[in-house]
């Protein structure tokens, strides 16, 4: 090893003597040189300044698709877990300066990373959200401008509708509604009724709101619970300070809910951001509720395994000790 480091520091002053050898270059020579120097530098400054703009371009543009596109993760089993991520096939459109807007997203899903601007897919199902709203002294789609009684009406009948249909799988009350209130009880019907004179006296403005995560998993509570902590989060981080009533339809294949809501036109006006954070936060929401069941079913199913285990060993006690039994009696028989 010692003679190792010996040629070792032989071979460096052997190099330093040799740099020393070396003749310093004159004056015009050094000038060349840092000419030359210069424009290998300029050169190198260009390279490099074309080569960080396509870098930058790169980075601004994958910035952009991940600020406008947004995947939930598939799988259940982790809240922290997004490297298997899937996308969808949207179409959307929205208006932000009034009038009527709508937003919706397909059901078309792939195995890419790189997705259309805005969709959102829980456990390989594309979040769907449609919605339209309606303003006093604004344009509707018809061409006319309502006023507020005219709003107000047109919020009861919304209401109506999504009370009549899709319950049935609520059974009859007399005196209860199929409507829920912000907290998720049931509207008494006189509570409803009182609701839809009070809009038809006047309202600035409502908006609809269809929201369908197809999740077959769900069930009506767990799409309650889901509407209920959606809205609550994107009425804190909007400072939307709207009213809303919704209504769960299990009508249809894939369970679905529909809400109308309504306030001033500053609350019920949604720009294009304030509609995809809606459907983020639905997302993030569905991926919590479907990670809640999955440790509920494993809970469930981790006590049946104990409680089986528990009986099996119940049982082969049971049957050893009728075998003991049975040996005792024919002991005392031969004797």
């Amino acid at each position: 090893m010692n003679d190792f480091f010996q040629m070792f520091k032989e071979e460096l002053n052997l190099l330093k003597k040799l740099k020393k050898q070396n003749k310093k270059p004159n004056s015009t020579n050094v000038s060349t040189i840092e000419d030359k120097s210069l424009q290998t530098n300029q050169s190198k400054n260009t390279f490099n300044t074309k080569s960080d703009y396509s870098l930058n371009s790169k980075t601004n543009s994958s910035k952009k698709i991940s600020q406008n596109s947004k995947t939930i993760n598939p799988t259940p089993l982790s809240n922290h877990d997004f490297n298997s991520v899937k996308s969808s096939s949207i179409t959307s459109s929205a208006s932000s300066g009034g009038g009527s807007g709508s937003l919706s997203f397909g059901s078309s899903v792939t195995n890419s990373n790189t997705h259309s601007k805005g969709g959102v897919v829980v456990n390989n199902q594309s979040v769907v959200v449609k919605t339209n709203f309606e303003m006093a002294g604004r344009l509707n789609t018809k061409g006319k401008r309502p006023n507020s009684k005219e709003v107000g009406s047109h919020a009861s009948a919304s209401l109506s509708y999504m009370d009549n249909h899709g319950a049935r799988d609520l059974e009859e009350n007399d005196t209860l509604s199929n409507t829920y209130h912000e907290n998720g009880d049931r509207m008494s019907k006189e509570e409803f009724k009182d609701l839809q004179n009070d809009l038809k006296e006047g309202t600035q403005a409502f908006r609809r709101v269809v929201v369908d995560v197809g999740q077959k998993e769900f069930d009506r509570e767990d799409l309650n619970k889901l509407i209920r902590e959606g809205m609550q989060e994107f009425k804190e981080h909007t400072g939307k300070d709207l009213e809303y009533k919704f209504a769960i339809h299990t009508d249809t294949e894939s369970l679905h809910a529909h809400i109308t809501a309504f306030g001033s036109n500053a609350d019920i006006n949604f720009t294009k951001d304030h509609l995809q954070d809606f459907k983020e936060i639905i997302g993030e929401k569905s991926q919590e509720i479907l990670l809640e069941k999955s440790l509920e079913h494993d809970k469930d199913l981790s006590l049946n395994q104990q409680i089986d285990k528990e009986l099996d060993g119940i049982l082969d006690q049971k049957i050893e000790n009728d075998f003991t039994q049975d040996q005792e009696q024919s002991k005392g028989l031969s004797l």
